[in-house]
């Protein structure tokens, strides 16, 4: 009952989260050692391993399959209660968070039925709650056309109630589908919250706008958010002073963002716009820049400019202005992502950032 208690509060409170699988690429070594612990049924050594890859700072998907392998682990020492309460940890994580990355479903679907074999209880309570995401499919598909966010909320809490749904997962991303022209403000007040990096100091907000000032190093703001799929990403800015005697001066939309050695950014620098892409924390490749004075309309940087990155399912365009810069191609590994600024050597006004589903 307490399980199902806290699956019910989880309900009203959920977020969006997109897949994490591009931050995901190598285990820690415990977690490989405890893999292999389970497999040769090793239980004391395995559930020591988990617990070892847990408290090193893993990734979240990481640290969640550490998990269940602990959960595992006590149910192959015998130890029910243990083993219950971990992979009921777990499955409350993963159930927070949809729609899951495939690794996660993975997890999920494994904890589940490690817990449904172990605990009769529990294998009756995930029945009822695969029943109630079948009634929840149905309230979101009567509402998607009248309401696509109401069809999403629905959709979203039928993925919680079973995140393996297929039904669930249809129309989830038929209610994003519908909503997918809306473009999202992600500047507003309200969400600021959600961006890594943002402080006072270096981001203050002045008369509506938000403000970057780096004077003397560089410095990113990325969303907490990630997402996939094709997009618009387009935002407002203007430079209000370079400082090209400490280094050199830009001010950048990174997107799609990856990590801090893999990201994509269109570049305002002092004489021209840049479509760059880096590929470690130093260094990278350019695929395109132009002159403001090569624009079909004059660009001054230290007017308000709209820097516009476009995805299309293997391909990134930029434009400056509605003018393209140029494109490059867009390889997996930028296909789930984050939204960033960069501003290196110069202080810039920011007062719109959206992002358009396409």
């Amino acid at each position: 009952m307490r399980y199902l208690l806290m699956c019910l509060c989880l309900l009203g409170s959920l977020s969006i989260a997109a897949p994490l699988g591009a931050e995901d690429a190598k285990p820690p070594k415990a977690l490989v050692d405890a893999r292999a612990a389970l497999a040769a049924k090793d239980y004391d050594k395995a559930c020591t391993l988990a617990e070892a890859a847990m408290a090193g700072k893993p990734s979240k998907v990481h640290y969640r399959e550490a998990v269940v392998i602990r959960g595992e682990g006590y149910l192959g020492q015998k130890n029910t209660k243990k083993g219950v309460a971990w992979l009921r940890e777990v499955l409350l994580l993963l159930e927070a968070n949809v729609p899951l990355s495939d690794a996660e479903q993975d997890l999920w679907t494994r904890a589940r039925k490690a817990i449904g074999a172990a605990s009769p209880d529990d294998a009756g309570l995930h029945k009822k709650m695969s029943k109630q995401s079948g009634k929840m499919v149905s309230i979101s598909k009567k509402w998607l056309k009248k309401d696509p966010k109401a069809a999403e909320r629905a959709a979203l809490a039928a993925l919680a109630l079973d995140p393996a749904s297929k039904r669930a997962r249809a129309a989830f991303d038929a209610a994003r589908k519908a909503m997918g022209a809306v473009p999202q403000e992600l500047l507003e007040v309200a969400k600021m919250a959600g961006w890594r990096g943002l402080t006072d100091k270096n981001w203050p907000r002045e008369n509506g706008v938000l403000v970057g000032f780096v004077d003397k190093t560089a410095m990113m703001l990325t969303t907490e958010r990630e997402w996939t799929g094709n997009f618009d990403v387009v935002l407002e800015a203007r430079v209000i002073e370079f400082y090209s005697n400490n280094g050199p001066p830009l001010f950048a939309l990174a997107c799609p963002f990856v990590s801090d050695s893999r990201y994509v950014t269109l570049s305002c620098m002092a004489a021209q716009a840049e479509l760059y892409e880096w590929t470690s924390k130093r260094d990278g490749k350019t695929h395109a820049k132009k002159a403001y004075k090569e624009l079909g309309k004059k660009v001054d940087p230290k007017d308000w400019v709209r820097y516009e990155l476009r995805a299309r399912d293997d391909e990134l365009i930029a434009l400056v202005n509605g003018n393209e810069i140029g494109r490059q191609l867009r390889p997996d590994y930028l296909k789930t992502f984050r939204i960033g600024m960069k501003v290196q050597f110069c202080k810039v006004e920011v007062r719109s950032v959206k992002i358009v589903r396409r």
